[in-house]
């Protein structure tokens, strides 16, 4: 997997192996195409419906389902873990995820955490400092 890459490294296991990291990143495209379609119609992953023949009931979940969900935070460590791979390129050539990582990258909850970490609050975890 694409941790394997940063994680052997880190922990001296040598290299990870070169055909299975690019099927790891061919499905990460995937991935990141399929949210690049999701994301050009609503600001974030979670569900989205058609105006034009919503009910007054669908309206509102279009509302409710318009705000950040546990489903686009989960996603905020790994987004901000991308670059340390070498593959934030990935993020930024797709318009609507490049758009949706830094939506969720500004949260004033997520830049206390990502401060946090700098300062090592969180005791002496080197493994935390890889991944984010």
């Amino acid at each position: 997997t694409l941790l394997t890459k940063l994680f052997q490294r880190f922990f001296g296991l040598g290299e990870a192996d070169t055909a299975e990291m690019r099927k790891s990143e061919n499905d990460l495209k995937e991935v990141l195409d399929y949210y690049d379609r999701v994301l050009a119609s609503q600001r974030y992953l979670t569900g989205s419906v058609s105006q034009s023949r919503a009910t007054s009931e669908e309206v509102l979940m279009q509302i409710i389902l318009q705000k950040v969900s546990l489903v686009d935070l989960f996603h905020l460590p790994w987004l901000h873990f991308l670059p340390r791979l070498g593959i934030e390129d990935e993020i930024l050539s797709r318009k609507n995820v490049a758009v949706w990582c830094e939506r969720l990258e500004q949260r004033a909850t997520w830049c206390k955490v990502v401060q946090e970490i700098a300062l090592d609050r969180f005791g002496n975890c080197p493994w935390l400092s890889v991944i984010i």
